[in-house]
């Protein structure tokens, strides 16, 4: 909501006003793509970046090809028209540590489809399964390009590159 978003653009040093914010009413699906058409045609000017919180809660049922992919290429469609960049997040699947996905891509949550229809590819994980760490490793994986990988670390509020830890002496 509005006060969270407050809290994040203040940590993050930011003016909440600087990142400017609207929400979408409970919606899935066509309704939902609409709804995000609405808010871009009602934001003068048209924003160059739009970020979708759970793009994943916005189709009523995000484990389906024949319902994601209709979606995906709605918000494909968005992103074209309004020569925008549309930028989404997905939760990713409840697993347990070292059971793990071999493919990166493979860890949003549902169906395949939201990775196949996406352009790039980021994800954010905790080490070794830790989620009170206070680092997160993430990859960046661009359909056609050489992936990415970095440590980063809470400092401030925001996720820098982690300094690497010196090897340990054996003497």
């Amino acid at each position: 909501g509005a006060d969270s978003h407050t809290r994040t653009m203040r940590r993050l040093g930011f003016r909440p006003d600087q990142v400017p914010i609207k929400f979408l009413k409970a919606a899935v699906d066509g309704e939902a793509s609409q709804q995000v058409i609405d808010m871009i045609e009602q934001t003068n000017p048209t924003p160059q970046v739009v970020f979708i919180e759970g793009s994943d809660m916005l189709v009523s049922d995000p484990n389906s090809l024949d319902v994601v992919m209709p979606f995906m290429h709605e918000i494909q469609q968005i992103a074209s028209h309004f020569h925008i960049a549309v930028v989404g997040s997905c939760g990713a699947p409840k697993t347990k540590p070292k059971e793990g996905y071999a493919a990166k891509r493979d860890t949003i949550f549902g169906s395949a489809v939201w990775s196949r229809m996406s352009e790039t590819i980021v994800t954010i994980q905790y080490p070794a399964g830790d989620d009170t760490a206070n680092k997160r490793e993430i990859a960046i994986l661009p359909r056609n390009a050489k992936a990415e990988q970095f440590t980063t670390e809470f400092e401030d509020g925001r996720l820098v590159i982690a300094t690497p830890e010196a090897p340990i002496s054996a003497e």
